[in-house]
């Protein structure tokens, strides 16, 4: 981790496919910080208690899952395809060249996001509503220091990627965004 120049770094085990509810936390070793529970000693004294077992078992199985089939070029052919095909399409891509390639947030100004999560969710393609750290409603801090506006937040979707999403689906899912998008269109018009 020294070579990302970082203090902390947080892993949830759900990102990467394993349980939810279990993760990992690295410390820079230089930093002195206070224990989150005091008591037994767990945890090099950091955190008292006793440690979920299936849950650290699931997350290193997750770990070496993703290590296995983490192919770099892949997951970003597979995401910048994606983006690209729906900004394209007019939805605003709120993000950076230097993501992750896991995690994609568009917004499109002047619909109802949640309208649209209920549209795919019947069509078996499953997205998220703004950030995982947003409050709920239209307030959305991390969109607002963006530049986006009411409208836009609004329309934010939040999608997910895998080691395992392949072209095929991400293509799939893709029709599946801009096929519901144009109903959400036509049924505003009327």
């Amino acid at each position: 981790m020294t070579d990302l120049g970082v203090d902390f770094y947080t892993i949830s085990g759900h990102k990467i496919g394993g349980p939810k509810g279990i993760g990992a936390l690295y410390i820079n070793k230089k930093l002195k910080i206070a224990p989150l529970i005091v008591g037994g000693g767990q945890e090099t004294n950091m955190r008292s208690g006793t440690e979920n077992v299936p849950a650290i078992a699931g997350f290193a199985e997750a770990v070496k899952c993703f290590e296995k089939y983490y192919d770099k070029e892949k997951t970003r052919n597979v995401f910048d395809n994606f983006y690209k095909r729906l900004t394209n399409e007019g939805w605003i891509y709120n993000g950076s060249a230097d993501n992750n390639g896991f995690i994609l947030s568009l917004s499109y100004k002047g619909i109802r996001s949640e309208i649209l999560q209920h549209l795919l969710s019947d069509e078996g393609v499953l997205i998220g509503l703004g950030s995982a750290c947003s409050a709920k409603g239209s307030n959305n801090r991390v969109l607002s220091a963006l530049g986006r506006t009411k409208d836009e937040i609004a329309g934010n979707i939040r999608l997910s990627f895998s080691v395992f999403t392949s072209i095929e689906d991400a293509e799939k899912a893709c029709e599946s965004i801009l096929r519901n998008l144009e109903k959400l269109k036509e049924k505003m018009k009327r």
